[in-house]
């Protein structure tokens, strides 16, 4: 079987906060609330030098939804844990890369006040191919644990396959029907950059949608332990939920589909990550790293320069112009940030 798998990564993910919120920020996110409802469209608003716009309603149990194009910021001043919630998406994700976006979701994150991470409560993992089509009777052949395994919209001519509805949910579905329902052409662009990608055939996705409990179980709950594991969870979920070539009564003996098979080799899907629980974490100066690449990165290829020390002036001129014109006192702005990773440190290491 020839299965072409035309892209792999993280198509989603959220991350919560115990978070004090910035009291002006809450003054000023009201107001532009209140405005939002009265005008019937979110009002812009910028934070931390990215901006996005302010939702005329919140999204239970947060007070306030923020979105941008490549990340949501959910937030509530009062109540229970998590008081903030990050949520990436995947244009934000094709655009940046996870740790580069991550990276700055989590600057947002402490532009609204003092702030501590609770973890990775969803992170979704996919891979889309082509050279294989799922079918009913496909479907009966997948050994999963789950009892739910709904097929939508029916078994005849199934779109989409289901397994779990919990911590852990696996979906096998037709990736091009749905962007002709929902949009998100941009997918087409990322496929046909595939020297393989045949745009005269349906393109389908292999999901792995994991929750907060699934993702402590596996030891990665904190955010850098999931992206440096990205592959054996992927080989997780590809043994989760597996295709298989029915032998005898016993699924056990059952071989893998080469499928399966191929999906694990095309996407260097690892073997099965034990189920441990996860310990907070602060990281340091190296996982910014990523985040400053990626935004030069975006900077050189919006500009056409190919130069990096090039790109590097051009980047430092842009900030130094961007902090004059906000009067905005660079040592000072690093003096504040230290106390917030400090005070986060501390609040982890206590908890």
């Amino acid at each position: 079987m020839s299965i072409t798998v035309l892209w792999s990564g993280i198509d989603t993910l959220e991350a919560s906060y115990r978070a004090v919120l910035d009291p002006d920020l809450v003054t000023v996110l009201d107001a532009l609330k209140a405005t939002a409802q009265a005008e019937e469209q979110p009002q812009p608003y910028e934070i931390g030098g990215y901006s996005m716009g302010v939702h005329a309603q919140g999204l239970k149990p947060w007070r306030f939804l923020l979105t941008g194009e490549d990340l949501h910021l959910r937030l509530s001043p009062s109540g229970s844990a998590p008081n903030i919630s990050l949520r990436l998406l995947s244009l934000g994700l094709l655009a940046y890369g996870h740790e580069a976006l991550f990276e700055l979701g989590e600057h947002l994150v402490h532009s609204c006040g003092t702030a501590s991470g609770l973890g990775v409560s969803r992170l979704d993992l996919a891979c889309d191919f082509q050279g294989f089509v799922p079918t009913f009777a496909d479907s009966q052949r997948i050994v999963c644990a789950a009892s739910f395994r709904p097929i939508y919209p029916n078994t005849e001519h199934p779109e989409t396959f289901q397994f779990g509805q919990g911590d852990i949910v696996v979906r096998i579905y037709n990736k091009s029907r749905e962007i002709e329902v929902k949009g998100k052409g941009y997918w087409r662009e990322v496929w046909a950059q595939h020297p393989d990608f045949d745009p005269g055939t349906d393109v389908w996705r292999f999901e792995l949608q994991l929750r907060r409990g699934a993702l402590a179980e596996y030891g990665c709950r904190e955010p850098h332990a999931a992206f440096v594991n990205l592959d054996r969870l992927l080989g997780s979920g590809l043994d989760w939920a597996n295709l298989r070539i029915p032998k005898g009564k016993s699924t056990d003996r059952w071989e893998e589909d080469p499928a399966w098979t191929e999906l694990r080799k095309a996407t260097f899907a690892g073997a099965a990550i034990p189920r441990v629980k996860a310990a907070s974490y602060v990281g340091g100066t190296a996982k910014l790293v990523p985040m400053a690449a990626g935004i030069l990165v975006s900077v050189a290829a919006r500009l056409g320069i190919r130069d990096r020390t090039l790109a590097s002036e051009v980047l430092d001129a842009e900030i130094q112009q961007y902090f004059e014109e906000r009067g905005v006192n660079f040592e000072r702005e690093v003096a504040a940030r230290q106390v917030k990773i400090d005070g986060s440190r501390k609040e982890l290491q206590s908890g």
